[in-house]
């Protein structure tokens, strides 16, 4: 058992003696390393986009033509020709004051021209008379000036009375309301029988024909507008119909400091296209150029800080961006990268900061 057990020992130092000599045993230097293995990846260029956003503008369209009558003159309602909702002509008469007073002023207004009138030609003949007995030596210069004072005196008072009859006639031409132009009555504030003021609303007119569209846009937006400029109008309760429409003006100033400014656009004519229809201007808004990248290229795109890899002779290096908005099958992107770089579109997932990879061309 003794002489087996010594085999034993002497079989083992054997075997620890060989793999001492194997291991310090210097390697071959004729034998090349082994290729260490390289991700392969396929790349796409970082490219500069003009960004194009679509913007709406919610509004009413409204007839071009409108007006909230009124008399010039005060006086109480004698007649009302028209009902709300009556459609009415151009130069039509909607309704009409008490014009009693204004008759007896027009009266008294022709009477004191008349009067006037017939003593200025009096006066003309006066003195012409007297222009003759001067020449005879028989009237003296004075009454010659007398009598031409006169005459201009009544001149100028004739004038003034036909003043005064232009003034009255005008005056009562005012108790009569008339339609500026053909529409229809949208709105009545008086009635017969009350008194109107001047300057009160009387009744409101909408236009048949144009229509327009008012909205009121930010100030980031009123300086891409111009006036002649042409869009699209949406009406989203007519099945998301679209007009097209010419912008008529745009406002340069706010009515106050942070507000909005109004655009008003003018709609073609087409059927069903009315006032009061609700509306929104459609805008494509083209903003300052921005870089862009496949989507694919964005690593953890849902995530706080995305990334990309960028490619630089043979090796990728990390870069946290930001994400913008889509451009088709690109995506705009911010942070420390420039137009042209080269980014890892495919293979990114094994990547990490720094390692060297082949490209797939």
């Amino acid at each position: 058992m003794k002489i087996k057990r010594y085999i034993n020992l002497i079989v083992g130092f054997l075997f620890l003696a060989v793999a001492v000599v194997l291991w310090a045993k210097p390697s071959d230097p004729q034998t090349p390393p082994k290729a260490a293995y390289r991700n392969r990846v396929l790349l796409d260029s970082v490219q500069a986009d003009h960004l194009q956003r679509g913007a709406r503008f919610a509004g009413v369209t409204q007839a071009r033509n409108r007006a909230v009558l009124s008399f010039a003159v005060p006086a109480r309602v004698a007649e009302r020709f028209v009902a709300s909702g009556s459609q009415v002509a151009q130069g039509a008469i909607l309704a009409r004051l008490d014009d009693r007073e204004f008759n007896n002023a027009v009266t008294l207004a022709q009477a004191s021209e008349a009067e006037l009138r017939a003593q200025w030609e009096q006066a003309k003949r006066d003195h012409r008379r007297i222009e003759q007995l001067a020449s005879s030596h028989v009237a003296t210069i004075s009454d010659l000036e007398k009598v031409a004072t006169r005459e201009a005196a009544l001149e100028a008072s004739v004038q003034a009375a036909a003043a005064r009859l232009k003034e009255a006639r005008r005056l009562l031409g005012e108790t009569v309301l008339k339609a500026p132009f053909s529409g229809t009555v949208t709105g009545l504030h008086i009635q017969p029988g009350e008194w109107a003021l001047p300057g009160q609303p009387a009744m409101e007119l909408t236009g048949d024909g144009d229509i327009e569209l008012l909205v009121e846009v930010p100030e980031s937006v009123v300086a891409r507008l111009s006036a002649g400029q042409n869009v699209q109008v949406l009406l989203p309760f007519s099945d998301n119909r679209r007009v097209p429409g010419r912008i008529r003006t745009v406002a340069r100033a706010a009515i106050s400091a942070g507000r909005l400014f109004p655009v008003k656009v003018d709609l073609a004519a087409e059927p069903g296209l009315s006032g009061g229809m609700t509306a929104q201007l459609l805008l494509d808004l083209t903003t300052e150029k921005a870089l862009s990248v496949p989507l694919a290229a964005v690593v953890n795109p849902g995530a706080s800080q995305p990334f990309v890899f960028i490619y630089d002779r043979g090796r990728v290096t990390r870069h946290p961006v930001s994400v913008g908005p889509m451009l088709e099958d690109r995506i705009v992107v911010r942070g420390d990268i420039s137009q042209g770089d080269q980014v890892v579109i495919s293979g990114q997932s094994q990547l990490v900061d720094g390692d060297e990879v082949e490209v797939d061309l």
